[in-house]
């Protein structure tokens, strides 16, 4: 008999999603057939909902306590009590989902915003060893020249590492362009376990780690140059941005 520790949904959304791009897909969706499309229909919306929370919860019933269910889609970005229903959520194109117009990663690091991650750190089960909170992006988040000319090209992988750094988010992927697949940073860290939470000071949010600490600046908060980062360990400097001085 095969066994399994837990589930990962791809996804639970507010709403639901069908893509337009598909052979054969035309119209708008209609769940209960009375003529008005999904996204127009809040009664219909709610029973959405409704059934993707009574397939988590039947799921957690026949499996128990430990079983583990983390959540891909923008539901649990936004929404404590269905939030509370998982041990962890996958953030897919961080921060793509969960944040909306722009300066989405200083929506995410603002402890004003009500989802933020801090906050959201506090919303997941803590029983099976999370919460996992899944920082990711599959692209290259942008380009730049440098001063001869030449391009740099920024990794959204390492934005999302930098955040998870300050939120405990307990995994990044790196991956091929495009693909979402594990792999290994060009620049490994090893700072140990946090000493303490984040200091704000404006801008800047700093943690220390028993080996190190990283400082984050905060630009205009928007691909492809959102903040400046630097990592240190033991004083000396092991990774750092460099974007250029100008905000696009």
């Amino acid at each position: 008999m095969n066994k399994f520790d837990g589930i990962f949904y791809d996804y639970f959304p507010t709403w639901m999603w069908v893509p337009d791009f598909l052979e054969g897909v035309e119209g708008d969706p209609d769940l209960d057939g009375d003529g008005i499309r999904h996204l127009d229909d809040p009664d219909e919306i709610q029973a959405y909902m409704d059934a993707e929370d009574a397939w988590v919860d039947e799921v957690r019933a026949a499996m128990g306590e430990d079983f583990i269910q983390i959540t891909n889609g923008n539901r649990a970005h936004v929404d404590s009590v269905f939030a509370a229903k998982f041990d962890g959520a996958f953030y897919e194109d961080f921060p793509a989902q969960g944040w909306i117009g722009s300066a989405k990663f200083r929506q995410a690091l603002d402890p004003a915003v009500p989802n933020n991650l801090f906050a959201a750190h506090g919303w997941f089960r803590t029983r099976n060893g999370g919460p996992w909170l899944i920082l990711s992006h599959k692209f290259t988040a942008g380009v730049y020249f440098d001063s001869d000319y030449n391009p740099v090209y920024v990794d959204g992988d390492n934005l999302c590492r930098a955040v998870a750094m300050l939120t405990d988010g307990a995994s990044i992927t790196y991956e091929g362009f495009g693909v979402h697949d594990p792999g290994i940073p060009a620049v490994e860290y090893n700072l140990g376990p946090p000493l303490g939470g984040v200091t704000i000071d404006g801008d800047t949010y700093t943690r220390d780690f028993r080996d190190g600490s990283i400082e984050l600046t905060m630009r205009t908060g928007n691909y492809p140059f959102p903040f400046n980062f630097r990592v240190y360990r033991r004083g000396q400097i092991i990774d750092q941005s460099e974007f250029p001085s100008w905000d696009p």
